[in-house]
């Protein structure tokens, strides 16, 4: 499928607003496509969550190993 060497890799999507940081959870239109592409995420986002995505703290996002180890993290900045 053009998606083997990348198998073994996991992806993160964080987003960053003004006062909230957002990740994409399992049931997100980036997390669907990810898993059509037989793309691993980090098993704190293979979870569904409300609305396709959790808030998580700054705080949080430093302590979680799981997200900030994943091979690649996709960082959006949404700051109206």
């Amino acid at each position: 499928m053009g998606c083997d060497r990348y198998q073994d890799k996991t992806v993160s999507f964080i987003y960053f607003g003004r006062d909230q940081i957002h990740i994409d959870a399992k049931n997100s239109f980036a997390g669907l496509i990810l898993e059509d592409a037989g793309l691993k995420r980090p098993t704190s986002q293979s979870q569904d969550a409300p609305y396709g995505a959790f808030s998580i703290s700054l705080e949080e996002l430093r302590v979680r190993q799981n997200i900030q180890n994943a091979d690649w993290i996709r960082e959006i900045a949404l700051i109206p």
